[in-house]
């Protein structure tokens, strides 16, 4: 596997200048129940499994995107599983047929989840694995989801 990073989305920095009142008014505007789980891959120009992530709450999917370095080719398949079961194998995808794809394009946004298995658990981990890549060097794959409560 090459160099990977894995992250979740974050609140913003914030101006200690004025932190009192930004920080209310981001708290009012924030929904805690919808976030994000993102991963970059580095070595995106090749197949395989690229990493991992670990899930740190109950949620459920509600979309993702793929975002790319260049326009491009590029299947990928997610796969889920129990800690005790680590690593996830194919035989866990969540994809179904309707795995992310990007054909001939930098960037796609979708919350067409046809055939997936959108719950997660807290302790989950996911595994990201490249079918096929065309012309791609990074590729940043985030999950879209609803902490369920």
């Amino acid at each position: 596997m090459g160099e990977i990073e894995e992250s979740l989305i974050a609140i913003p920095r914030i101006n200690p200048i004025n932190f009192n009142t930004y920080a209310s008014q981001f708290l009012e505007s924030y929904d805690v129940k919808n976030t994000a789980l993102a991963f970059k891959i580095n070595d995106a120009n090749s197949t395989g499994l690229k990493g991992f992530l670990h899930v740190p709450f109950d949620c459920e999917i509600t979309g993702y995107s793929l975002l790319a370095d260049v326009a491009g080719n590029v299947v990928v398949d997610i796969w889920v599983d129990v800690f005790a079961n680590f690593p996830p194998t194919i035989a866990d995808t969540i994809t179904a047929a309707a795995k992310p794809t990007l054909a001939a394009a930098q960037g796609v946004l979708s919350t067409v989840l046809t055939g997936w298995t959108v719950a997660l658990t807290a302790g989950d981990v996911i595994a990201f694995n490249i079918d096929s890549t065309l012309t791609l060097t990074e590729l940043l794959v985030t999950l879209f989801v609803e902490k369920t409560l």
